[in-house]
């Protein structure tokens, strides 16, 4: 038979045939369109330019690798923490419902990043990044309308703003699973939640319905609502029980991810079979319906990976229980397939009668069954009629398989495809004409035909053909290639490439369609950008109090000196001034300064380096000066400039008193306190004031000297000052500096300076005998027992242990166990010099010969405790039985390392029979912490018979002379506060001091005689100490100083501190960099913000002055103004020696709150309530005496309090934070009576609400936090674990109002060679204003975990954390609003 081609490809051959079909008239159907069909070459993509494309094909690979890689990342479970770290936070749903609807109607209030100000490359960036972010909201679970929405609302590439608007903004209806919690029901219908329309405009609470997606919605649209009709009761009544039994039944969590993977598993065997011999039941689904089916089940094995972070999921119960289920569903299949295998059989029997039936009705048509065989099946025509007929060309296809052939057939493999499935196919054949068969095949009840318009000329053709075509339905992905007759392969290969271009198509249409979005998205923001005006930032006018002069002043005041010097007054002030050393050393000042622009001056102690410096210049000014000119001079203590300022005051001639006045030569200025005028040519002032002044003032206009005394001590102030002045005076050529210092290292500042001069000045002392550890106990004949505690204690080594026989009286004899150890004894001693190595600190060094008692001792004896016997002993020799080279009169001084040593020695000097006779002794104690009147009695002289015995802390070394001292003890210990960078938290340890400070300690005991210095360790010890101490800057927090570095303008604060004497470690800088990023001071850039400019000109830390600012906003300026006086100057408690009870119990009268800060107020409160009361009656001041002595409280301290509060308030109001009171010239000076600070009521709204008050303590003490742990008892914070202080109002309480703490201070200590961390002054506080102000928030949004700072964990839902979000963006958005902060 000829075959009838119109093309050949290949092997295959194909004819179009037109054939007379019969009408149906039962059913009307549509004409079918007369098909020719020529052979074409496969399909392919479009190659004309489209620039979408290639940007969609660009994307496609890379962009879908990283959604995965971001997916991955967002699914990945938290840090583990134990269970009682977590804390469950929960919101009243009347409020979540509140903030939700503000939500709703401040949307674009949130502070998200604007895609505006980009080049061309940016912006293809920028689009690769949303991308990136589309598809992983798609993979999600997000539906597109929602997710378009969010793009165009959240103009961010953050995937979080897009979460957390979805997640305030997507129905639940909508939402994917694990990423809503629960539905909110009212009675009243009050409390419905409602969305939001395309054009963000609220609905109706009676129309709470899904948005429909738009057309131009594109990926996965949704199939609208057929009406807008209500959701009714019904179907809010099963959402709400179904969203309530997934987050509140904990314990089904396990059984749900079994039932979801059992419905994973029988989605998959619907799919078809893609491994050979693996049985699965058959698929029933289209070539469409299997990719939907596949994208259902990654979709559900996403939910399945997200199950599995959960923090509650159980793995190994959930494994159990799905293996259990498998079994029991194995059951049940087996008896549905023997139950079903008998109805197959009884329905195949009637299927054939019936066919026969039909077969003997019809001779036209011939049914075969799978191994029929037919003659003619397809040589029959069909018989024309007389009705309508419709013409229909049909594809006759050859493919004839060649008898050489000896693999398989299509038709072989569909059986055997069907009999790994269990299924038996049927083949249908009919002959529609002449040499033209078509044939079906029913598997599983579902009808397989051939390709639309095809046919072949023999019914085995036909078979085959329909198998491939079934085959290629069922699996498109089974691998025939190779086994396929050769015709076949290829119509196989043409389909697979077909499928494969269309679903690309379809997928690449769809790329391009989200990035046409995304391109319009770009386009919008850049309309946008173009009108958009960025927010200002506030910049705080600096004000500083400055002295000026003009030429006809200073030529008025060089008039008044002149007119002094041949004054009775100033001659006799100057013969005394001419017998100081350093008077000797005038001219030559003089002339080193007229030839160089720095000088260093080492003076001995008692030289007069201090007070006739400074005047030498003034002077010098004063008598030759052409122009004005002034001198400032800096001391590192406010007591220090003072007196100093007075001393010299009058000296020059001033009236006694009038420092500062018009009428003066010198005036002073330190903190809290300013006496100075115009005419002034000497001015004294602190460090940190000359700091503040070149602040606003970088070239110090009017100063021709700067004189920066007791540089040695290394002060963060002093140290920034030297970096300050060696910029200046490379700009200032005409300004001279003068460094001064008793003890310093000269050769390092004078380098430091160029190697400038410097000038050695002998002091005028008297000698000291010096005694070391040694020289004590040979001349007290001190013994330290072993057992003693300020002995060493070593383990004693076990030597010999055993049993013997002990025999009675009686001859009865029983066993005794017995154990033998070192002894101490004179021939074996481990403290013997002789006996093992020699130590530090030893006396085998010393060319002095000592007893063997006397090396015993001081080897036995700690040399890291203050050794209170020794001293009580030492105490007793001085008193009692002196040598002859120790004074019989004068004051001893005593040097210990902190104020519990200064209490505990108090204690047992006060208590001792013989030196706590008050007649006989007056004891003193000397801290920074006392009060000043306490502090005035260690400079008063006592009546004759009286000694006195001062106890003081290193204050006593250069900040203070105590006149009448002849006798020094010296424990050689202080208390240093350090810097770990590691922790980021300052330590309080104690240390031996550097041999400079060891000079300044003895050399006190020389100034009006011969004096004797008893040093309380070894001269080796001695030996071993460092030259001098390590200045601050290398051993304290540098927040200040880098805020003052970028106030000053002096550029990046590394190269700046770089540039030191000493620079701090890199590290060290970091951290305080990233302190004051934490407080938002400094911007990512390291920039200064506007918050930080208002903090550099508030003198506290950076942390207390933030929670000024925040009082302000909060409306609590009162009581956090009164907080931070305190917290800056003094507590206003004291505790007396020997009352420490009774102060302790006056103080807990004022316990409030669970807080130190909110005690402190309480009691200003009611010493204020107090004043307030008796301020107008007679005897007012010793009515007020009396009640601070009632109750333990510090008049003098409370009435700085109250300086400071308005100290604070005018700083303020001259940063342009607050507005200035309405009433003026109020008189705030507290020396004549008290003048209370009154806080306008517009900031004063919450000054008595302890929530209002710890927010504002919070929000500027962040991140000073720590977590309470009930169980455990413990306080920790991301560091470490802590202990409250016992000088705290918390120390014993055992629980507290809440699980958080604020803390102000925090001290490590070293006490018996352990660390400890001690907190100062803490509030328990809410966890809610914990959330608000934490630095950083990471919502795990479907684990239900809310992490702050990566540190704190909260159980909390995902939208409650998002809307807490808001909230604090809410805050940041007032404050910007108000132009106060950012």
């Amino acid at each position: 038979m000829g075959r009838k081609k119109t093309k050949v490809v290949s092997n295959r051959g194909v004819s179009t045939v037109s054939v007379v079909k019969k009408a149906v008239k039962e059913v009307e159907k549509p004409v079918e369109p007369v098909i020719k069909v020529k052979d074409v070459a496969l399909p392919e993509l479009l190659v004309h330019e489209d620039p979408l494309l290639e940007l969609a094909q660009k994307f496609d690979s890379l962009h879908d690798f990283k959604a995965n890689q971001a997916l991955d990342k967002l699914n990945k479970k938290p840090v583990e923490v134990t269970e009682e770290r977590v804390k469950t936070f929960r919101m009243n749903p009347v409020l979540e419902h509140k903030l939700l609807t503000v939500a709703h109607y401040e949307q674009g209030t949130m502070n998200y990043q604007l895609l505006t100000g980009l080049n061309e490359l940016d912006k293809e960036k920028i689009i690769g990044q949303l991308d990136v972010l589309y598809r992983v909201l798609v993979k999600l679970g997000f539906k597109t309308m929602d997710i378009h929405l969010s793009f165009k609302s959240v103009q961010s590439v953050r995937i979080e703003d897009h979460l957390d608007w979805l997640c305030l903004n997507v129905p639940y209806e909508r939402m994917p699973i694990g990423y809503f919690d629960k539905y909110y029901v009212d009675q009243d219908q009050a409390g419905q939640i409602t969305f939001l329309t395309h054009e963000n405009t609220p609905i109706r609470k009676s129309e709470v319905v899904p948005v429909e997606e738009s057309p131009a919605a594109g990926m996965d649209e949704l199939k609208p609502r057929a009406n807008k009709e209500d959701v009714t009761a019904s179907e809010m009544k099963n959402k709400i029980l179904e969203a309530a039994r997934q987050c509140y039944e904990e314990e089904d969590i396990n059984g749900r991810y079994v039932k979801l993977r059992m419905k994973v598993d029988e989605l998959q065997r619907l799919l078809p079979s893609e491994k050979k011999g693996k049985k699965k039941v058959q698929s029933t689904l289209s070539p469409s319906e299997t990719i939907k089916l596949r994208s259902e089940i990654k979709n559900q094995k996403e939910v399945l990976a997200q199950i599995e972070t959960d923090w509650e999921f159980n793995a190994e119960k959930a494994n159990e229980m799905y293996l259990a289920e498998t079994r029991k569903r194995e059951e049940r299949e087996k008896e549905e397939r023997v139950k079903e295998s008998k109805a197959a059989k009884e329905a195949a029997a009637k299927e054939t009668l019936a066919r026969e039936a039909e077969a003997a009705a019809t001779p036209n048509d011939e049914t075969y069954l799978e191994d029929d065989d037919g003659m003619f099946g397809c040589m029959l025509d069909e018989e024309v009629t007389s009705t309508p007929v419709v013409t229909q060309e049909w594809i006759r296809m050859d493919l004839h398989i060649p008898d050489s052939w000896k693999g398989q057939r299509p038709k072989q493999l569909l059986r055997e495809y069907c009999t790994r499935q269990s299924l038996k196919p049927v083949f249908t054949t009919k002959a529609i004409g002449s040499r033209m068969c078509r044939s079906e095949v029913t598997i599983n009840n579902i009808p397989y035909t051939s390709p639309e318009g095809w046919v072949t000329s023999t019914k085995p053709e036909a078979e085959e053909l329909v198998a491939l075509h079934a085959l290629f339905q069922l699996d498109p992905h089974l691998r025939l290639k190779f086994i396929l007759p050769p015709i076949y392969r290829e119509l196989w290969n043409e389909w697979t490439t077909k499928k494969f271009h269309s679903e690309e198509n379809v997928r690449m249409g769809a790329e391009k369609e989200r990035l046409a979005f995304l391109q319009d998205l770009m386009k919008d923001a850049t309309r946008k950008s173009e009108t958009h005006e960025p927010v200002s930032t506030i910049r705080p006018v600096i004000q500083t109090n400055r002295i000026t002069q003009n030429s006809k002043t200073f030529k008025s005041v060089q008039q008044r000196f002149i007119s002094r010097l041949n004054t009775e007054t100033y001659l006799s002030m100057k013969e005394k001034r001419q017998s100081l050393p350093i008077s000797q050393y005038r001219e030559e000042i003089l002339q080193k300064l007229n030839h160089n622009q720095v000088l260093i001056v080492s003076g001995e102690t008692g030289c007069g380096k201090s007070t006739q410096v400074p005047q030498f210049l003034a002077e010098h000014l004063l008598r030759h000066a052409t122009k004005p000119g002034s001198v400032i001079c800096t001391q590192p203590r406010r007591i220090s400039a003072m007196s100093i300022a007075n001393r010299v005051s009058v000296e020059m001639g001033d009236k006694p008193s009038s420092t500062g006045s018009r009428e003066a030569m010198v005036g002073y200025q330190i903190r809290m306190e300013s006496k100075m005028s115009d005419e002034n040519v000497l001015l004294f002032c602190t460090t940190g004031i000359l700091l503040r002044r070149l602040e606003s003032d970088s070239q110090l206009e009017g100063i021709d000297y700067v004189i920066v005394d007791e540089v040695h001590e290394r002060t963060i102030d002093s140290d920034f000052l030297l970096i300050f002045l060696k910029r200046l005076i490379s700009i200032r050529k005409d300004l001279k500096v003068i460094l001064m210092s008793a003890t310093m290292e000269a050769s390092r500042f004078s380098q430091y300076f160029d190697h400038c001069p410097v000038l050695e000045v002998p002091g005028r002392t008297f000698p000291v005998d010096v005694n070391f550890l040694e020289d004590v106990v040979e001349e007290t004949g001190y013994v330290l027992e072993e057992d003693s505690p300020f002995a060493v204690h070593k383990k004693k080594q076990k030597k010999e242990e055993g049993t013997i026989q002990v025999t009675g009286r009686g001859g009865n004899s029983r066993g005794v166990y017995y154990e033998i150890y070192e002894e101490d004894d004179d021939d074996n001693d481990p403290y013997d010099p002789n006996a093992g190595t020699e130590k530090e600190g030893s006396v085998e060094s010393v060319g002095r010969k000592y007893s063997a008692s006397t090396c015993k001792m001081v080897k036995r004896m700690n040399d890291k405790k203050v050794n209170y016997e020794l001293m009580i002993q030492l105490l007793e020799h001085i008193t009692q039985s002196p040598s002859d080279t120790t004074p019989k009169e004068g004051a001893i001084l005593i040097f210990l390392p902190g104020m519990n040593e200064i209490r505990k020695l108090f204690d047992l000097i006060s208590s001792h029979s013989k030196l706590g006779q008050s007649k006989k002794f007056l004891i003193i104690a000397l801290h920074s912490t006392l009060s000043s009147g306490d502090q005035e009695k260690a400079f008063d002289i006592p009546p004759p018979g009286i000694r006195k015995i001062v106890l003081s802390t290193n204050i006593a070394e250069t900040g203070v002379t105590i006149p009448d001292v002849t006798i020094v003890i010296d424990t050689g210990m202080a208390k240093v506060i350090s810097y770990d960078e590691n922790k980021r938290v300052t330590r309080l340890i104690q240390k031996y001091v550097a041999k400079a400070n060891a000079h300044q300690r003895r050399g006190r005991a020389g100034r009006v005689q011969r004096g004797k210095c008893f040093h309380l360790y070894t001269r080796e010890k001695y030996e071993y100490m460092p030259d001098y101490e390590v200045p601050e800057i290398l051993r304290l927090p540098l927040e200040e100083l880098c805020l003052r570095i970028k106030v000053c303008g002096l550029g990046s604060i590394r190269k700046v501190l770089e540039n030191a004497v000493d620079a701090p470690t890199p590290k060290m800088i970091q951290n305080a960099i990233l302190t004051l990023q934490e407080v938002q001071a400094l911007d990512s850039e390291e920039s200064l913000t506007a918050l930080g400019a208002h903090l550099a000109q508030l003198p506290v830390n950076v942390h207390i002055g933030k929670m000024i600012l925040f009082g302000a906003i909060f409306k609590c300026l009162d009581s956090i103004l009164t907080i931070a006086a305190a917290l800056s100057y003094k507590s206003p408690f004291i505790r007396p020696f020997g009352k420490e009870d009774e102060a302790d119990a006056a103080r807990a009268m004022f316990n409030y709150g669970h807080s130190d800060f909110l005690t402190i107020y309480n009691a200003y409160s009611i010493w204020r309530e107090e004043f307030n009361q008796v301020k107008n009656t007679p005897g007012w001041s010793r009515k007020m005496y009396r009640f601070c002595k009632s109750h333990y409280l510090s008049q003098g301290n409370l009435e700085m309090i109250e300086d400071l509060k308005k100290q604070y308030f005018d700083l303020l109001v001259s940063i342009g934070f607050v507005k200035a009171p309405k009433k003026s010239g109020i008189n705030y000076d507290v020396k004549r009576t008290i003048k209370l600070c009154d806080i306008p009521d517009e900031y004063n709204v919450y000054a008595n609400s302890p929530p209002v008050i710890n927010a504002a303590l919070t929000a500027g003490l962040y991140p000073k936090i720590a977590e309470f742990c009930k169980s455990s008892k413990m306080i920790q914070n991301k560091n470490m674990t802590m202990k409250i202080h016992p000088s705290s109002a918390l120390y014993k309480e055992k629980k507290y109002d809440h699980d958080f703490l604020v803390y102000n201070t925090v001290v490590m200590s070293n006490n018996s060679f352990e660390d400890t961390v001690s907190i100062w002054e803490a509030s328990s506080i809410d966890p809610v204003v914990v959330i608000l102000f934490a630095t950083d928030i990471d919502v795990h949004y479907n684990q239900r975990r809310m992490i702050l700072d990566k540190w704190i964990h909260f159980d909390c839902f995902a939208r409650t954390a998002v809307l807490l979000k808001f909230l604090r963006q809410q805050i940041v958005s007032e404050l910007r609003r108000n132009n106060q902060i950012y």
